[in-house]
Parts: structure tokens; C-alpha cells; sequence
């Protein structure tokens, strides 16, 4: 276990165990993001998700021969316009080709 250490934020006299203390400690990306299920991937997208896997079980990337593992949205679903439950504007993905085409996206400015 870390022995105690002061804060690096300066004048902060709390100790702790890592680089910050908690009111200081930065906040990541991931922290300030809704839970999946405020976003929409509730209960019944599981079901819609999981039946639609079961017609596409091979990722839809041209030339990948990889099982498919995420049902993604092709225009993201958080721009103006775009159904969340449109059919047509989901593909199934293996693992590396989700995450490939979510840092591709993660790059372009959202049109809302």
C-alpha cells in the first residue's frame, strides 16, 4: 500500500495515497459521462441488441471474417436527426473494428 504523500495541487494540506487528494483529483471524461442506461442502452436495447446479433453473427467491416460483438450505430445516434432505434443505422461490429471506427469518431465534432 502507497504510504500517505501531500496533495500536488499547492496549498492543499490533505494527504493521500496517490497523486491528488479526492477534491482535487482530476476528473476523467469517462466521470462526467451518463450511465449507459441514462444514454439509452437499457433493457430493451439488450434484447433488441441481442436478437439483432443473432441475424448478423459476422462483423459487418468489409474483409473482416471476425464474430460480431457490438451493434453500432452508422451515423452516430447522438446527431441531429438520427434515430437511436433506427434499424437501418445499425451494423454489427467485432471488437477491434468498434473500437477502430469509435476513435475515428471520436476526433469529429457532433452536429447537434
Amino acid at each position: 500500500m502507497a504510504s500517505l504523500t501531500p496533495c500536488a495541487t499547492p496549498g492543499c494540506p490533505e494527504l493521500c495515497r496517490s497523486t491528488h487528494c479526492n477534491s482535487h483529483r482530476p476528473r476523467r471524461a469517462r466521470d462526467r459521462r451518463p450511465s449507459a442506461a441514462a444514454r439509452g442502452y437499457d433493457a430493451a436495447w439488450r434484447r433488441a441488441r441481442r436478437t439483432f446479433l443473432r441475424q448478423h453473427p459476422r462483423c459487418q467491416t468489409h474483409g473482416c471474417p471476425r464474430r460480431s460483438s457490438h451493434v453500432d450505430h452508422v451515423e452516430r445516434a447522438r446527431h441531429a436527426g438520427v434515430d437511436f432505434w433506427d434499424r437501418t443505422n445499425w451494423q454489427a461490429l467485432c471488437e477491434t473494428c468498434h473500437r477502430a471506427k469509435s476513435g475515428r469518431e471520436a476526433h469529429e465534432p457532433l452536429d447537434l
